[in-house]
C-alpha cells in the first residue's frame, strides 16, 4: 500500500523550486529567476513588498510544469507564491475559471500560444486543492477525466482523484476482524468498491475499486506487533547519499531528527533503533532524484511509504522514499521542509492514515506555513493506533489462553467423567472457562463444556440455559458462514435445551434460524414442522 505526500498533498513532494522573490515589477521579478543547466528553476526569498504580478509569473510557470506532466513542481510553485507573492490572484483564480484564463491570456508573450483550456482547468483544480476546497477540486478533476480522457497528464489526474476521493470519502471503519466472518468482510469490501465505482461515474472498474478498497481497509488495520519494537531503521550513509542529485549535506540529519521527534513526542511509546544495513531493518529509507523512482502509483509525490503485512494484518516492512530537490534557498527552510515530509512518511510507516485537518503533519498535502512539530491530532491518532494494537494483542492472548484451557478441560473431563460429581473445584473451573469462552464469542467450545457439565448436573437450570444460549449463538454464526450442517446441529441442540425459562425472543429466534437452515439444506419436511410450531405459538 502506498502512502504518498504531495507538495500540497499527503505523501512526499519534491521541492525543486523553493525560496521566494518579491519585486516591484514583472521585469524585476524575472531577474530573480535563475535557470540552471539542468533546466531547474530556483527562486530566492526576499522581503520585498508582495506584488500580484509575481503571482501571475508563478502561474505561468505552473502551466509549463503541467505541460511537462510535473504536477509535483506545480505544487512547489504554488507554495512559493503563497509564501512570497500576493495570494489575491490565487484565491480569485480558484473561485473563477474566467478570471484565471483571462489573467493568463493577458500575460501571454507575443508568439506564444494561448494556454490550452484543459491545462487551465487542471491548474484551477490544483489551486482548489491548495486552498483545501477538496470537494470542488474533486469535481473539477473528474470533469477533466471525463471530458479530456486523452489529456497528457491523465495518469497524474487519476492519482489526484484517488487521493482526494479517499480524503473526501474515507473508507468506513469496519468492526474488528475477529468479530467478522470471511463472508461479512467480503460483503463489506464489495459494498465499499461499488460506492467507489458510482462516485467515479463508472470511470473506474469494479475490479480496480475492489483492489483499492482492500488496500485502504487492510492498510488501516495493519499494525506493528509490540514485540517488533524498537523498530529497526536503516538510513543510507551521508557519503552514499551525496552521490544522488539534489541531496544536500545535512538532509540525513533532518530525517534522523524526524524519527527522534516521533519517539520523544510519543513519550517513548514508540521506539526506533538505527541499523547499518537495509536487510536487517523493519523501516528502510532512501532518497531518489525523480518521481518515477518513488516506486508508487503517485508520480507527482514528494515522498512515499509502501508497507507490507501478513495474513494476520501484522506489519512486516515499510519502505520510505523521499524525493530530493535542488535549491539555493535558505538552509533553515530546507531542513524544515524535509522534516515535514519525513514526519509525514514516518507516520504512514507507523500505520497512521491521512487526517482531515489541514493544520496537521498527517494532512494529505504540505501546508504553508510549514509546521514546527507534531500536532495534537497527529499525537492522538498515533495513541489510538498504539492502544488498539495493545487491545488486539490482549484479546489474542486471552483467546489463546482460553483455548489452551479448553483443551485441558476436554482431556480432564474425558478422563474423569465418572468422578466429576466429586470434583467440585475442577467442575467449577470448567464452567468458569466456558463462561470466559462465551464472553469471547468462542461459542462451540463453550457449548461443548456446558453440555458435558449438563450430563452430570441435569437439574441445573443455569447450565441448561447456558448450553441453549451458546448453541443458539454458535448456530447463528455457522449459518452466517454458510456452514449449514453445523448450524442445523447446533440449532437442534438449542431447540432441545430451550424451555419455559428460555426468553421468548430466544425461543422464536432458534425456531426461525432452524427453519431457514432446513430450507437451505432442502429438508422441507423438517422446515414445515418448525413453521407449524411457530405458527401455533406453543413453543
Amino acid at each position: 500500500m502506498d502512502g504518498s505526500l504531495r507538495p500540497s498533498t499527503t505523501a512526499a513532494a519534491t521541492l525543486l523550486a523553493v525560496a521566494s522573490i518579491l519585486c516591484s515589477s514583472v521585469a524585476a521579478c524575472a531577474r530573480n529567476v535563475i535557470e540552471n543547466p539542468d533546466g531547474l528553476v530556483f527562486m530566492e526569498e526576499t522581503t520585498a513588498e508582495k506584488n500580484p504580478e509575481v503571482t501571475w509569473q508563478v502561474l505561468r510557470k505552473t502551466l509549463e510544469c503541467i505541460k511537462r506532466n510535473r504536477l509535483d513542481e506545480v505544487d512547489q510553485w504554488l507554495m512559493y507564491a503563497m509564501r512570497n507573492a500576493s495570494s489575491d490572484p490565487l484565491l480569485a483564480s480558484a473561485e473563477s475559471l474566467e478570471f484565471l484564463s483571462s489573467g493568463l491570456a493577458k500575460r501571454t508573450t507575443k508568439g506564444s500560444a494561448t494556454p490550452p483550456r484543459d491545462d487551465v482547468v487542471l491548474l484551477q483544480a490544483l489551486l482548489k486543492i491548495r486552498f483545501s476546497r477538496k470537494e470542488s477540486a474533486l469535481e473539477s478533476l473528474r470533469s477533466i477525466e471525463k471530458t479530456y480522457p486523452a489529456h497528457h497528464a491523465i495518469i497524474q489526474i487519476k492519482q489526484r482523484i484517488y487521493s482526494l476521493d479517499k480524503l473526501v470519502h474515507p473508507p468506513p471503519t469496519l468492526p474488528p476482524r475477529e468479530d467478522m466472518t470471511a463472508e461479512e468482510l467480503k460483503q463489506a469490501l464489495d459494498r465499499i468498491a461499488r460506492e467507489k465505482v458510482i462516485r467515479s461515474a463508472n470511470q473506474k472498474t469494479l475490479e480496480q475499486a475492489l483492489s483499492e478498497a482492500k488496500d485502504e481497509v487492510f492498510e488501516k488495520e495493519a499494525r506493528w506487533d509490540s514485540a517488533k519494537f524498537p523498530l529497526k531503521v536503516f538510513i543510507p550513509t551521508e557519503s552514499s547519499c551525496l552521490k544522488i542529485p539534489g541531496y544536500a549535506k545535512g538532509d540525513r540529519s533532518a530525517l534522523i531528527a524526524s524519527f527522534q521527534m516521533w519517539q520523544s513526542t510519543m513519550g517513548n511509546r514508540i521506539k526506533f533503533a538505527f541499523v547499518p544495513t537495509a536487510s536487517e531493518a523493519s523501516i528502510d529509507c532512501e532518497w531518489v532524484d525523480h518521481p518515477d523512482k518513488l516506486g508508487a502509483k503517485s508520480k507527482d509525490a514528494i515522498g512515499t511509504c509502501q508497507s507490507t503485512w501478513d495474513g494476520s494484518l501484522s506489519r512486516r516492512h515499510a519502505k520510505i522514499r523521499i524525493l530530493t530537490f535542488r535549491s539555493s534557498s535558505q538552509p533553515a527552510f530546507r531542513q524544515q521542509y524535509l522534516k515535514n515530509v519525513a514526519l509525514h512518511e514516518i507516520g504512514h510507516a507507523l500505520g497512521a492514515d491521512h487526517l482531515p485537518d489541514p493544520n496537521t503533519i498527517m494532512y494529505f498535502q504540505l501546508q504553508v506555513p510549514l509546521l514546527e512539530k507534531l500536532t495534537a491530532p497527529d499525537i492522538n491518532a498515533m495513541n489510538a493506533i498504539i492502544d488498539n494494537t495493545k487491545k488486539r494483542e490482549l484479546h489474542a492472548t486471552k483467546v489463546a489462553a482460553a483455548q489452551k484451557r479448553v483443551a485441558s478441560s476436554d482431556a480432564r473431563i474425558k478422563k474423569d467423567e465418572v468422578d466429576i460429581r466429586t470434583r467440585g473445584i475442577d467442575f467449577d473451573r470448567d464452567l468458569s472457562t466456558a463462561r470466559d469462552l462465551e464472553r469471547m464469542n468462542v461459542w462451540e467450545q463453550s457449548n461443548s463444556i456446558f453440555e458435558k457439565a449438563l450430563k452430570f448436573r441435569p437439574e441445573d437450570e443455569q447450565i441448561r440455559q447456558s448450553s441453549c444460549r451458546t448453541a443458539l449463538k454458535g448456530g447463528r454464526a455457522a449459518l452466517k458462514k454458510n456452514e449449514i450442517a453445523k448450524a442445523i446441529t447446533l440449532l437442534e441442540l438449542a431447540k432441545l435445551r430451550m424451555n419455559s425459562q428460555t426468553p421468548i425472543a430466544n425461543r422464536q429466534l432458534i425456531l426461525d434460524l432452524l427453519q431457514a437452515s432446513y430450507e437451505l439444506n432442502n429438508q422441507q419436511t423438517e422446515a414445515e414442522k418448525v413453521r407449524t410450531l411457530l405458527f401455533s405459538g406453543s413453543y
